[in-house]
């Protein structure tokens, strides 16, 4: 996928059946041709904040996931060291845009609750997923030289 695709496919995806976690970890799968059912639900558990206990958002949890998988893929000269380095790329990249990586930091609500849940802006969280995954684009993207 081009990285409007990529970013166009995670932002148009979730919401649609898939939490920001996991539309990342679907989307970076297919990039680095990665197939299997059980991808989107090994990200379930990061979604909201890790289960909405207020820590990272899940979009970025997602890419972690996926720079994880393109090193073990051999995909990242440099192995784990790069994926590592990528990681404190993409955190430094979304703290300088939004200024937290915590979903509570992000929002300001306490998705345990269920009255601050119903406030949640989905847009405002559509943003976070557009901008991690053109940012996981790009980290993959600079890696290939070529395009994923």
């Amino acid at each position: 996928m081009t990285r409007d695709e990529f970013v166009e496919f995670c932002a148009g995806g979730f919401g649609e059946g898939m939490c920001c976690s996991e539309i990342i970890v679907t989307a970076g799968g297919e990039q680095l041709r990665v197939s299997s059912p059980v991808i989107p639900h090994a990200a379930s558990g990061f979604c909201g904040g890790i289960s909405y206990e207020k820590q990272i958002c899940g979009a970025l949890s997602g890419a972690v996931m996926v720079l994880g998988i393109a090193a073990g893929l051999n995909r990242l000269s440099g192995g784990k060291a790069r994926a590592v380095a990528d990681v404190k790329r993409l955190l430094g990249l979304f703290r300088a845009q939004f200024g937290s990586v915590n979903c509570y930091g992000l929002t300001g609500l306490d998705l345990n609750d269920p009255a601050q849940l119903a406030r949640l802006d989905r847009e405002q969280c559509r943003a976070f997923v557009a901008f991690t995954a053109g940012a996981l684009h790009d980290l993959l993207d600079a890696e290939e030289g070529r395009g994923c």
